[in-house]
């Protein structure tokens, strides 16, 4: 209850779009831990581990989140889901995919799957979000 009502208050106060605070901000904030949970069987020698952690990760937002939302209510997707959060999840995704479709993560594919991550942010953050930005 007070993760939704601070997130009302910051969306209202910042003036960001919900799907935009969502999808970054409060994101960012609750998977900390799911990063840690990931982070640490690579760290202690079985990286199998954190990319299960990964893949299943994923496989339940995009199922078992959305089945649940969807079972609480209807939803209206918004127009700016449709045209750039979708197509930058699915695209990302597919791309993370195939990276481990090749066997062997590398170093740089993380750099780009963060950078590509940052710039979603910054993206969804500046166009969609209506970050004030004072005088």
């Amino acid at each position: 209850m007070l993760l939704e009502a601070g997130s009302e208050v910051a969306i209202e106060g910042l003036g960001v779009e919900g799907t935009v605070f969502g999808a970054t901000v409060l994101t960012l904030i609750l998977t900390f831990e799911d990063i840690l949970l990931t982070i640490e069987p690579v760290r202690r020698g079985v990286p199998e581990i954190g990319v299960g952690n990964v893949i299943g990760s994923v496989l339940f937002s995009m199922t078992g989140n959305v089945g649940v939302l969807t079972l609480v209510a209807t939803v209206t997707i918004a127009p700016s889901v449709l045209s750039f959060h979708l197509p930058a999840i699915i695209l990302v995704t597919a791309l993370a995919a195939y990276f481990m479709y090749g066997g062997e993560l590398k170093r740089w594919h993380g750099f780009l799957l963060f950078g590509l991550y940052v710039a979603y942010w910054i993206i969804a953050l500046t166009v969609f979000g209506g970050v004030p930005i004072g005088d």
